[in-house]
């Protein structure tokens, strides 16, 4: 697992941003930097519809990319001062059943300059951001551990599907074993074109 995630801040080091959900930083309180503090740091992005996470969570006392805070009109106005009182930049997208408006918030981080976004997320931002057909490209480590239970989380939760053929396919894929893991990498196919 060590191994995997040492590729794992590769991944980081080569991208613009790392986003994950609200409930990532409350429930891990994740860094969300590269380690290597000699390598780029990318920004970091809270997808967060209430403004709900703590201003004392870890991404903010620790060196690392600029904070961006994605929220809604739901946000309590108290909430937002407490997050860019701690430097966090604050961006608002329409409010899309009483979440962040994910197509929305491509387009506007695209503005910030941002083209390559590694995701690094729970079941319900991965699975909106696959019902929204955001996701071009998968990397799945896989470890040789069973942990399973009914109330598992899974890792992509969203709409779902009716048949496996309305499944989301991926093609071009490659396989490394990284110690006792396995690392899966495979791009999207409605994305083939690029």
């Amino acid at each position: 697992m060590k191994k995997s995630r040492e590729d794992v801040q590769q991944l980081r080091s080569l991208s613009d941003a790392i986003m994950v959900g609200s409930k990532t930083i409350i429930q891990d309180n994740p860094r969300l930097n590269v380690r290597d503090a000699s390598k780029w740091q990318p920004k970091r992005i809270v997808i967060d519809s209430r403004a709900s996470i703590s201003p004392t969570s870890k991404i903010f006392t620790v060196n690392g990319g600029e904070i961006i805070i994605i929220t809604t009109d739901l946000a309590n106005a108290d909430k937002i001062k407490a997050l860019t009182d701690v430097g966090a930049k604050v961006i608002e997208t329409k409010n899309q059943d009483n979440k962040v408006n994910l197509k929305e918030t491509v387009s506007l981080l695209g503005k910030e300059g941002i083209s390559s976004i590694l995701c690094e997320s729970g079941g319900e931002l991965s699975g909106g951001l696959n019902d929204a057909g955001l996701i071009n490209k998968v990397v799945a480590y896989i470890c040789p551990k069973i942990c399973g239970g009914k109330d598992a989380h899974t890792p992509v939760e969203g709409r779902g599907i009716n048949a496996m053929s309305d499944a989301c396919q991926l093609s071009n894929l490659t396989y490394q074993q990284i110690e006792s893991d396995l690392k899966i990498t495979g791009r999207v196919k409605s994305w083939d074109w690029l």
